[in-house]
């Protein structure tokens, strides 16, 4: 045999496209995943962002809770020095009706700061369930960010496995190629014996090579753990798909709160100058008290009035 048969020059030529065809698709599933996991590293990063924000603005809600408590304690303070007046204004007009309006007065008023005090119960179990729930998804946060950790190193790893492998297949089809380049060499020209024995042993050579190159290959087909890492990555990214989807639920809860809070606000200052007002007009009526009972109507209306719009 002195020549190469042409089914196997045209086997080893198609070993060789094969193997560089799959080494351009593995190196670009490799950049692929490498992008994917950038991508994922970078939502996990903007995902902690938008959670401290949260936090700070979360710590902001609780100081101007705390800054409405202190108003509706003052309030409070001037409803009582208002009760007191009244007690003196009721001394003095010494009528059995004025008492009763007296008791009616201070009945609506023990109502509506027991209003005022279960309005800031709710807030601030509001705000608890807020906090809770920014806790857990600081909690996933951090698991996601070690996952991605994990996932980073077996990745690198594989990466240089790869390579390696790749490395390995390079070198057995370049010793292919030198093989068949001495086969091809081999002419009739030499001695009959001597070249069938050399192509013999040349041809059990690339058998032999022939035979390794497969078993790389189908042992780097069967890897799984590419496919793994790209399930891993993929888990991971719906999960900071869902995180950000929480963060923008929770966001928009806070939004409500501070809408609430605002509006509460504004009601504790209504009150606070409505005290004032009627502070005023309880000093004006002091020495009548028939203006005083006059004035006792007209608060007890107004109170009416504000605690169906508090309601």
């Amino acid at each position: 045999h002195s020549k190469v048969p042409m089914g196997e020059s045209a086997l080893l030529s198609a070993s060789h496209r094969i193997s560089e065809q799959e080494t351009r698709v593995l190196h670009f599933t490799i950049q692929q995943l490498r992008d994917e996991l950038s991508e994922a590293r970078q939502d996990a990063a903007s995902t902690r962002a938008i959670l401290e924000t949260q936090k700070a603005l979360c710590l902001n809600q609780e100081k101007e809770i705390a800054k409405r408590r202190e108003q509706l304690d003052e309030s409070l303070e001037m409803i009582e020095q208002m009760r007191e007046e009244l007690k003196d204004a009721n001394r003095r007009a010494n009528g059995t009706d004025w008492k009763a309006k007296e008791r009616l007065l201070r009945m609506q008023m023990e109502e509506e700061r027991v209003e005022s005090e279960r309005k800031i119960t709710i807030l601030e179990a509001k705000l608890k369930v807020v906090r809770q729930r920014e806790d857990a998804m600081l909690e996933g946060l951090e698991e996601v960010r070690g996952a991605l950790e994990e996932s980073q190193r077996r990745y690198e790893e594989h990466m240089e496995e790869c390579a390696r492998t790749s490395a390995e297949i390079s070198a057995k089809d370049a010793e292919l190629i030198s093989l068949r380049a001495r086969l091809e060499l081999s002419t009739p020209s030499h001695d009959v014996q001597r070249t069938n024995s050399m192509d013999d042993m040349l041809m059990s050579q690339v058998k032999a090579l022939t035979a390794q190159i497969n078993e790389m290959k189908t042992l780097r087909d069967g890897d799984e753990r590419l496919s793994d890492l790209e399930n891993r990555i993929g888990a991971l990214t719906a999960t900071n798909s869902f995180l950000e989807k929480q963060l923008k639920e929770a966001n928009d809860r806070k939004e409500r709160l501070e809408e609430e809070v605002e509006k509460w606000k504004g009601e504790v200052s209504e009150l606070k100058a409505e005290v004032k007002k009627s502070e005023e007009r309880l000093l004006e009526c002091e020495g009548s008290a028939e203006l005083t009972n006059r004035y006792l109507l007209d608060e007890n209306s107004k109170i009416k009035q504000q605690k169906a719009e508090i309601r």
